[in-house]
């Protein structure tokens, strides 16, 4: 079982109320990035291709930050107050699935993952955390501690390597064989030399991470993820 002084740095580095990034990723690091979940269209017999909220943004006559202000909480893009889309044709042409609240998509994970792995001494010692209230989960039998931030989210603790992040947390019900069964990402997830960290709120469709200058940096050059620069300070839905 790991000590309590595990985790102080982290319980010591998060604000209390959720109203800005500082509330779910460590003030402590160097830079700070928003990652979104990107929204999808649909294609007769072919895969969804993904759409990023810059296209919604650009085609609605915004940037990603005014279009992240104009949501309310936990909100979809793009969304009016009573919640119905306010450019019905427009997103039918853009896109036709939204993100899901809460959960990084995997093929997005896997892409940050490899990126995170040569920014840290311990890519085989990290810790993965998941919210308790998702009940459709099985949490692994070695969990390590069962985690309360000030936020007042409680999570669920376990150790893996880095290249176990997309296969740690299994669905309740899944087929036998285990290619099948149905993973989800991690809510929060860091290595042991504390490097970076990585957060996804269960009520929002974005990714946060700190992380150091040089791992900012190979984050934004990855043209496959949409990533913007953020600041602890800076509200959770862009408001300065």
């Amino acid at each position: 079982m790991t000590g309590p002084t595990e985790f102080d740095w982290l319980l010591s580095q998060l604000s209390e109320h959720p109203t800005n990034v500082g509330t779910f990723v460590p003030r402590s690091f160097e830079r700070h990035l928003r990652i979104m979940h990107p929204c999808y269209m649909e294609h007769w017999r072919s895969p969804q291709t993904k759409v990023r909220w810059s296209e919604i943004a650009t085609a609605t006559g915004g940037t990603v930050p005014s279009l992240l202000r104009g949501l309310r909480h936990g909100g979809r893009p793009p969304q009016a107050a009573n919640g119905e889309l306010f450019c019905e044709e427009l997103a039918k042409q853009l896109w036709h699935g939204s993100p899901v609240l809460g959960i990084m998509p995997i093929d997005d994970c896997l892409l940050l993952s490899s990126i995170l792995a040569n920014h840290t001494t311990t890519p085989h010692e990290l810790y993965f955390g998941m919210w308790e209230g998702d009940a459709g989960l099985q949490y692994p039998s070695d969990t390590l501690a069962t985690l309360l931030l000030p936020y007042h989210r409680r999570y669920h603790i376990c150790a893996r390597a880095i290249d176990k992040v997309c296969r740690t947390f299994v669905a309740h019900e899944h087929p036998v064989n285990p290619d099948d069964r149905i993973y989800q990402v991690p809510n929060i997830w860091w290595p042991k030399d504390r490097a970076w960290y990585v957060a996804t709120e269960i009520d929002y469709t974005w990714t946060y991470v700190g992380c150091s200058r040089a791992c900012f940096d190979a984050i934004l050059a990855c043209d496959q993820l949409e990533a913007i620069p953020t600041s602890p300070t800076e509200g959770n839905f862009a408001e300065r």
